[in-house]
Parts: C-alpha cells; structure tokens; sequence
C-alpha cells in the first residue's frame, strides 16, 4: 500500500453517528487521506499499532487523559468531537462527566456543536482548543445527504406499512445494562430528573394501550433507547395487537418512514426537526426543563393522550425553515457543514504521509482475532461477560459491510467521487480500513 496520510475515527453508537463519520469519510478519501473507523474500545487499543496520523475522538470525557498522552507520546496529533453534548439535561453534570481535566493539553481542536456548546464550556480551559463546526450527525438529515436513508425507509415501509412511531428514551430509570443493577449503581443525574423520568415513563407505559383504544387498526412500533431495558415494552407489546418492539439500525429510517412519531423531550424530536417533520412530544408530567424553548418550537407538545389522538387524526406535516433556536443548539443555519470544517481543521495538522505495510496489517488483523477468541472464551465461562457483551452489543448498534458500502457509494456519488477504487479492508471485529487504490 503507498504512503498516505491517516485519520483514525473513533465511534461509539453506529446506529447515532456511523452515517455522519462516513460522510466524513468520504470527504477525507476525496482529499486523499486514507481512514481507519472503528468502535471505540476495539480500535483504541489498536491504534498503538498503527502509523502517525489524525485521531478523530467521540469525546474527552473523564479518565481520557492518559490514554491522549500515549497517543501523543506515538506521534498523533488528536481532535474531538463531543456526541453527547447535544441534549445534556444539566450544565453542571455534564461539565463534571464530559470534560476531563487538563484534557486541552494534549488536544489539537475540539469541535462545538453550536455557540450553545461553546457557551457551556466557556469558563474551562478547553475553550481554548474549541472551534464550532456543528456535527456531521447533523449534515446527514439535510439535503443531499439524506439521500443515504431514502432506500432504508422504503424498505421499511414496504414491510409495516403505515405506522405509529413511539420513541422512549428512559435509560436512565428502565437501564439495559444488568452490570449496574447487579452492582447497585446509580447513574449520575439529578434527584429531579430521575424522579420525572420515572413519572414519564408510567405514562408511556400506557400509551400503547390508549393508542389501540382510538386506532385499532394502525400498526404501533416503540423503539427503546440503547441503554433501555426492553423487557416490560416486550409485555406490553405482547398484549397490543399489532404492536412490536423493534429496536434495529439508525431512528433516522424510522422517522422517515412513520406516520406519526411520538417523544419524550428526545433528541429525535430534533432530528426529524432538521429533516423537516414535525413530531408529538408527549408530556404529561414535566415541570420545568433545560430544552422546554425548544421542545415548544421543535415539536407540537401534548399533556394528555387526548392531544395526541387528535393529532394523530391530522396528516404529518412538513416544514421549511430552520430557526434561531435550532441553529443555537446544533448549528444548523450554518452555510458550511460540519464535515467540511472538520477536514478543514485537520488538513492544518502536520502530519507525514505512511506506509501502511501488509506485514503490519496481518499483524493487526492476529490481534484481533486473538482479542475476539478471548472475548469469546470470557463470555462462556463468566456469567458478567455475557451480560456486558449483550449491552454493549445493542449500544454500538449494526457496523455491517454491505450497509458501509452503501453508504459510502451514495456519499461518493454525491461528491462525484470515483467509487470503483474505493477498498474497505476488515482490520478487526468493528474496525475498517477505507481508502482508494
């Protein structure tokens, strides 16, 4: 393989962010970097084995510190965006869980969501690596990149037809992990928000039930979040007709698809804003919150069921404009996207071109085989690894090679980018070399 330069991109959730990073591919082949994406915990512990080149972090939270120096230590200059940092439900947690300490010294740039996000990191010492760019999660919901989910939520209304989309989002009280009930574990929120969450939650319990009452004959689908548990929707929907629990792929599809979609105060409601759907935010138990402005403008808010029948009974409709208010959170009115001024920031990075040798790539490749026999042997003899692969497994979400291609064909199309060279090359379980030939 001839010397290129290399971007590593780091992810956490594929089904929240493998579309915006490979549209960031895309973008880097056609500026002839050669990209390495993966998950976050498989590709970080091979990264010591790969050349010099650009690390694309999710985030920097706590307990990164250490892990940025030895990269810096091998060469790489490192930059980060932050996935979490869109919908965080209090300021003051957020800054204690997502900002390591004396992280700025071992980053390149930090890349803003929106001046929201600046105006919440404004009193850190990471103010000082920070550029807003927006994220490319955001530049896949507009055109033309949507492009990319037109297939998917053809698909999906070829197979249910006409449905109501409920979307849950209550990880934090309904939790998916086994581990942290095991252990006894709370997670870090506050008393009210996770007192509210529990409220929530009971309501939406019974929504299915009510909405079989008005509309017996439309299909229910309810989507947990990755860190939900989905046990007690399975009963629920066991006892609906024509109700299913599906949680599979990217939401985007599923708001694409449905005919109405119902949420909680979810960042969904402002996806399908961006896409250009309006949403029912369901809340029939919320006092005062962080994101209420808006949830007000973003979605059509309901306090009781009787709402939401009646606007169920109306066709969805679409909208045109971005507003003041989006575009404070998730930069959305900008001119520019966020792949671009990533790329941008990077090519100002000096770093050398690399020879990535065949030698080092089966070396690679024997690592992780070992890495997933290991995992393998952990899962059958400990009863813990079994339960952490199974939610680890649903939070990263699908990384399958006839998806990434695709893709990767519609993002190259749309950047009239020649598609026949482009190679992806397996490095491990959830780790793909991607460059042209």
């Amino acid at each position: 393989m001839k010397k290129n330069k290399y971007i590593y991109i780091i992810f956490e959730n594929a089904n929240r962010e493998l579309e915006g990073k490979l549209l960031l591919t895309a973008y880097a082949l056609l500026k002839k970097y050669n990209v390495i994406i993966g998950e976050k915990n498989e590709l970080r512990q091979l990264i010591k084995h790969f050349p010099p080149g650009v690390i694309l972090e999710k985030s920097i939270r706590k307990n990164s510190v250490e892990r940025f120096k030895s990269w810096k230590k091998l060469g790489h200059k490192i930059v980060s965006l932050d996935e979490e940092a869109l919908m965080y439900h209090d300021n003051k947690i957020y800054l204690k869980q997502n900002i390591d300490d004396d992280i700025h010294k071992y980053l390149d740039y930090f890349f803003l969501w929106s001046k929201k996000h600046k105006k919440m990191i404004y009193k850190t010492n990471i103010i000082k690596n920070s550029i807003i760019v927006g994220n490319p999660r955001i530049d896949v919901l507009k055109e033309p990149w949507r492009k990319t989910y037109n297939n998917k939520a053809n698909k999906i209304i070829k197979k249910h037809g006409e449905f109501i989309f409920i979307s849950s989002r209550f990880g934090s009280v309904n939790r998916n992990n086994p581990l942290n009930k095991l252990k006894g574990k709370k997670m870090i929120t506050t008393k009210k928000y996770f007192k509210e969450s529990k409220k929530l939650l009971s309501y939406f319990y019974k929504l299915p039930f009510e909405l079989r009452k008005k509309f017996p004959d439309k299909k229910i689908i309810i989507r947990p979040h990755p860190s939900e548990s989905d046990a007690e929707w399975k009963k629920i929907s066991n006892k609906i007709d024509n109700c299913e629990v599906i949680f599979k792929g990217s939401v985007i599809p599923w708001i694409i698809a449905a005919k109405n979609t119902i949420h909680n105060r979810d960042t969904i409601g402002l996806e399908a804003w961006v896409l250009k759907y309006n949403t029912i935010n369901y809340d029939p138990y919320h006092s005062k919150g962080l994101h209420d402005k808006l949830f007000k403008k973003i979605s059509v808010t309901c306090k009781d069921i009787n709402q939401v029948e009646k606007l169920i009974l109306k066709q969805k409709n679409t909208r045109s404009k971005y507003t003041q208010l989006d575009h404070w959170y998730a930069n959305t009115k900008s001119k520019n996207f966020s792949f671009q001024k990533i790329l941008t920031c990077i090519s100002k990075l000096k770093i050398n071109k690399q020879k990535f040798s065949l030698i080092r790539i089966l070396k690679i490749k024997l690592i992780s085989i070992y890495s997933i026999l290991r995992n393998k042997f952990m899962e059958l003899t400990s009863y813990r690894s079994k339960l952490q692969k199974k939610y680890s497994d649903k939070k990263v979400g699908d990384f399958k090679y006839v998806e990434i291609k695709e893709s990767l064909r519609t993002f190259e199309s749309l950047l009239n980018l020649k598609q026949s060279n482009t190679k992806l090359k397996w490095l491990g379980k959830r780790v793909i070399l991607i460059n042209k030939d």
